[in-house]
């Protein structure tokens, strides 16, 4: 039997995760349906400023304004997400509604045409993709974690942290795991 809808949920890596591409990630689910699912990382941040990599928009990033290495999944491809001050109806020149404030956002349109709508802005280079039925085998088989997101998630301004923080603030075992070393062999 599938999985309810993990759309909005955060995956966060367990520590037996050993799949480089996504060890110790969080991330942000933004599709899941009988067909897949899509997500992004919310803490791979890449060495590439996003005004480098999208001209004007910079000003509208959250901190830090670099571009995610938002999964291992066509990295040629970028997803802007954005969360608007509120809602607009001039945000559907630029914006389409994800889930809740969560919306994408089109590089293609003239950064000032958003001045004072955005309220946060987050750019990544490619996504993480799931074939029908992965992503529930790979839970079901202790791959991940399912964990409700909190508002500020996608726009942390600390993502080199992301990981313990968000499994701190489980309950008793989840919590537990935030304090897993690096490498275990070292302890």
């Amino acid at each position: 039997m599938p999985i309810p809808s993990l759309q909005g949920q955060l995956l966060v890596a367990s520590p037996d995760l050993d799949d480089p591409n996504f060890r110790r990630s969080v991330i942000l689910i933004l599709e899941h349906t009988s067909e897949g699912a899509l997500g992004v990382m919310l803490n791979r941040p890449l060495g590439v400023s996003l005004d480098e990599a999208a001209t004007g928009w910079g000003i509208h990033g959250s901190e830090p304004r670099v571009v995610f290495d938002g999964g291992p999944v066509q990295r040629d491809a970028t997803i802007a997400l954005g969360r608007l001050h509120h809602p607009c109806v001039d945000a559907d020149a630029f914006a389409s509604p994800i889930l809740g404030d969560l919306v994408s956002i089109d590089l293609d349109t003239q950064p000032d045409l958003v001045d004072g709508l955005l309220v946060d802005l987050r750019v990544f280079f490619g996504y993480a993709g799931w074939s029908a039925g992965q992503l529930d085998a790979e839970i079901k088989d202790g791959g991940w974690i399912v964990i409700e997101a909190e508002p500020s998630d996608p726009w942390t301004d600390d993502p080199d942290v992301l990981w313990r923080s968000v499994l701190s603030r489980q309950g008793w075992p989840v919590a537990a795991f935030a304090g897993f070393p690096e490498d275990p062999g070292l302890n």
